[in-house]
């Protein structure tokens, strides 16, 4: 039996609070990445009423925006932002925001959890 099956992770080698660090690092990634993933859904579930003459959705994901670290307590976080593309939008009124054909204002898509400027946490300002 030379053949090893499991799969052996990758620690680093400098001390056991690194070690501690990265796997909380990494937990925070994922339930951040989560969490951000079920808003776009519930956004897009609320909005799911919304088709054009053939039947497609207004309101769908377009992919996610660019990497971008974002400052934390446990060090430097990685985050992808998904994106929503919102089709609703047929012209702007006199103030310039966005309106549907109904003359309805057309709210877009941002995350509540993760918003555009956001570049370090208020525990860490």
């Amino acid at each position: 039996m030379k053949n090893d099956t499991t799969s052996k992770i990758g620690l680093p080698a400098s001390s056991p609070k690194d070690v501690l660090t990265e796997i909380l690092r990494h937990g925070a990634c994922e339930l951040l990445a989560t969490a951000v993933e079920a808003e776009v859904a519930g956004y897009i579930d609320e909005h799911a009423g919304h088709a054009d003459e053939q039947g497609h959705r207004l309101v769908v994901r377009n992919g996610h925006h660019r990497e971008r670290t974002i400052q934390t307590g446990l060090g430097s976080v990685a985050v992808k932002a998904p994106r929503v593309e919102d089709r609703r939008t047929v012209g702007r009124n006199e103030d310039g925001e966005s309106i549907d054909q109904a003359g309805r204002l057309v709210e877009r898509f941002h995350s509540k959890i993760l918003p555009p400027y956001l570049r370090r946490t208020k525990s860490i300002e």
